[in-house]
């Protein structure tokens, strides 16, 4: 059961999703660089501002951490890599942990019905899925347009735009919503052992989208 949080500042969901959107990619150099150099885990503890009242992101990001450490010690970056296709992409022996919410959710019209309701979404809010990309049901392109939606909301905040903040809140209400089935996710990397990173990282996720309205 996820414990609730005290608020966090929109700009810092913000950061935060992002965050846990790099971390749910493909491991590329760059990221391993920074699981190595610590610069992953301090940022986050930098845009927490964590305090006693936020004993449920304390917790998780010590096992983020200590996941990490872990990896650190006995695994290459292409080690990561490999766990990583194996666990979310293609696995001989079992099926993969898919990353893409279609595969969870029912629709009367299947996972194309949610591609296409996604990148209408998308469009609406002025963003065009790029040639190449994720599909739009993907955990981290979600992740991406939901820490949109928050930085959307600071702005429209500073202007004192209450109609744009009650449609912001709710297009946020409604992304949240979407991202019920991580919750499976979790529970599949729990099944399968977990994994040092990846499940304290989806534990993260859960916390943050626990997160109250300010």
């Amino acid at each position: 059961m996820v414990t609730k949080p005290s608020s966090l500042s929109y700009s810092t969901r913000a950061s935060l999703i992002d965050a846990v959107s790099r971390g749910f990619s493909y491991p590329v150099s760059d990221f391993y660089t920074d699981l190595v150099s610590g610069e992953f885990v301090d940022s986050l503890r930098q845009e927490c501002g964590i305090s006693d009242q936020q004993s449920s992101l304390v917790s998780v990001l010590s096992e983020l951490e200590s996941g990490i450490k872990k990896i650190i010690y006995d695994r290459t970056r292409e080690n990561l890599e490999s766990e990583y296709i194996e666990l979310f992409e293609h696995n001989h022996k079992q099926s993969p942990i898919h990353l893409y919410g279609g595969l969870y959710q029912r629709s009367e019209g299947g996972r194309l019905e949610i591609l296409q309701r996604l990148t209408r979404v998308y469009r609406d809010n002025g963003l065009d899925m790029e040639e190449g990309s994720e599909h739009a049901d993907h955990l981290t392109v979600v992740l991406e347009f939901l820490a949109f939606l928050y930085r959307q909301r600071v702005q429209l905040a500073s202007e004192d735009n209450e109609s744009g903040l009650k449609q912001i809140q709710t297009d946020i209400r409604t992304t949240i919503n979407e991202l019920g089935w991580t919750k499976k996710l979790e529970g599949e990397l729990v099944a399968r052992q977990g994994h040092p990173f990846y499940l304290p990282l989806s534990k993260l996720l859960q916390v943050l989208l626990a997160q109250q309205d300010e």
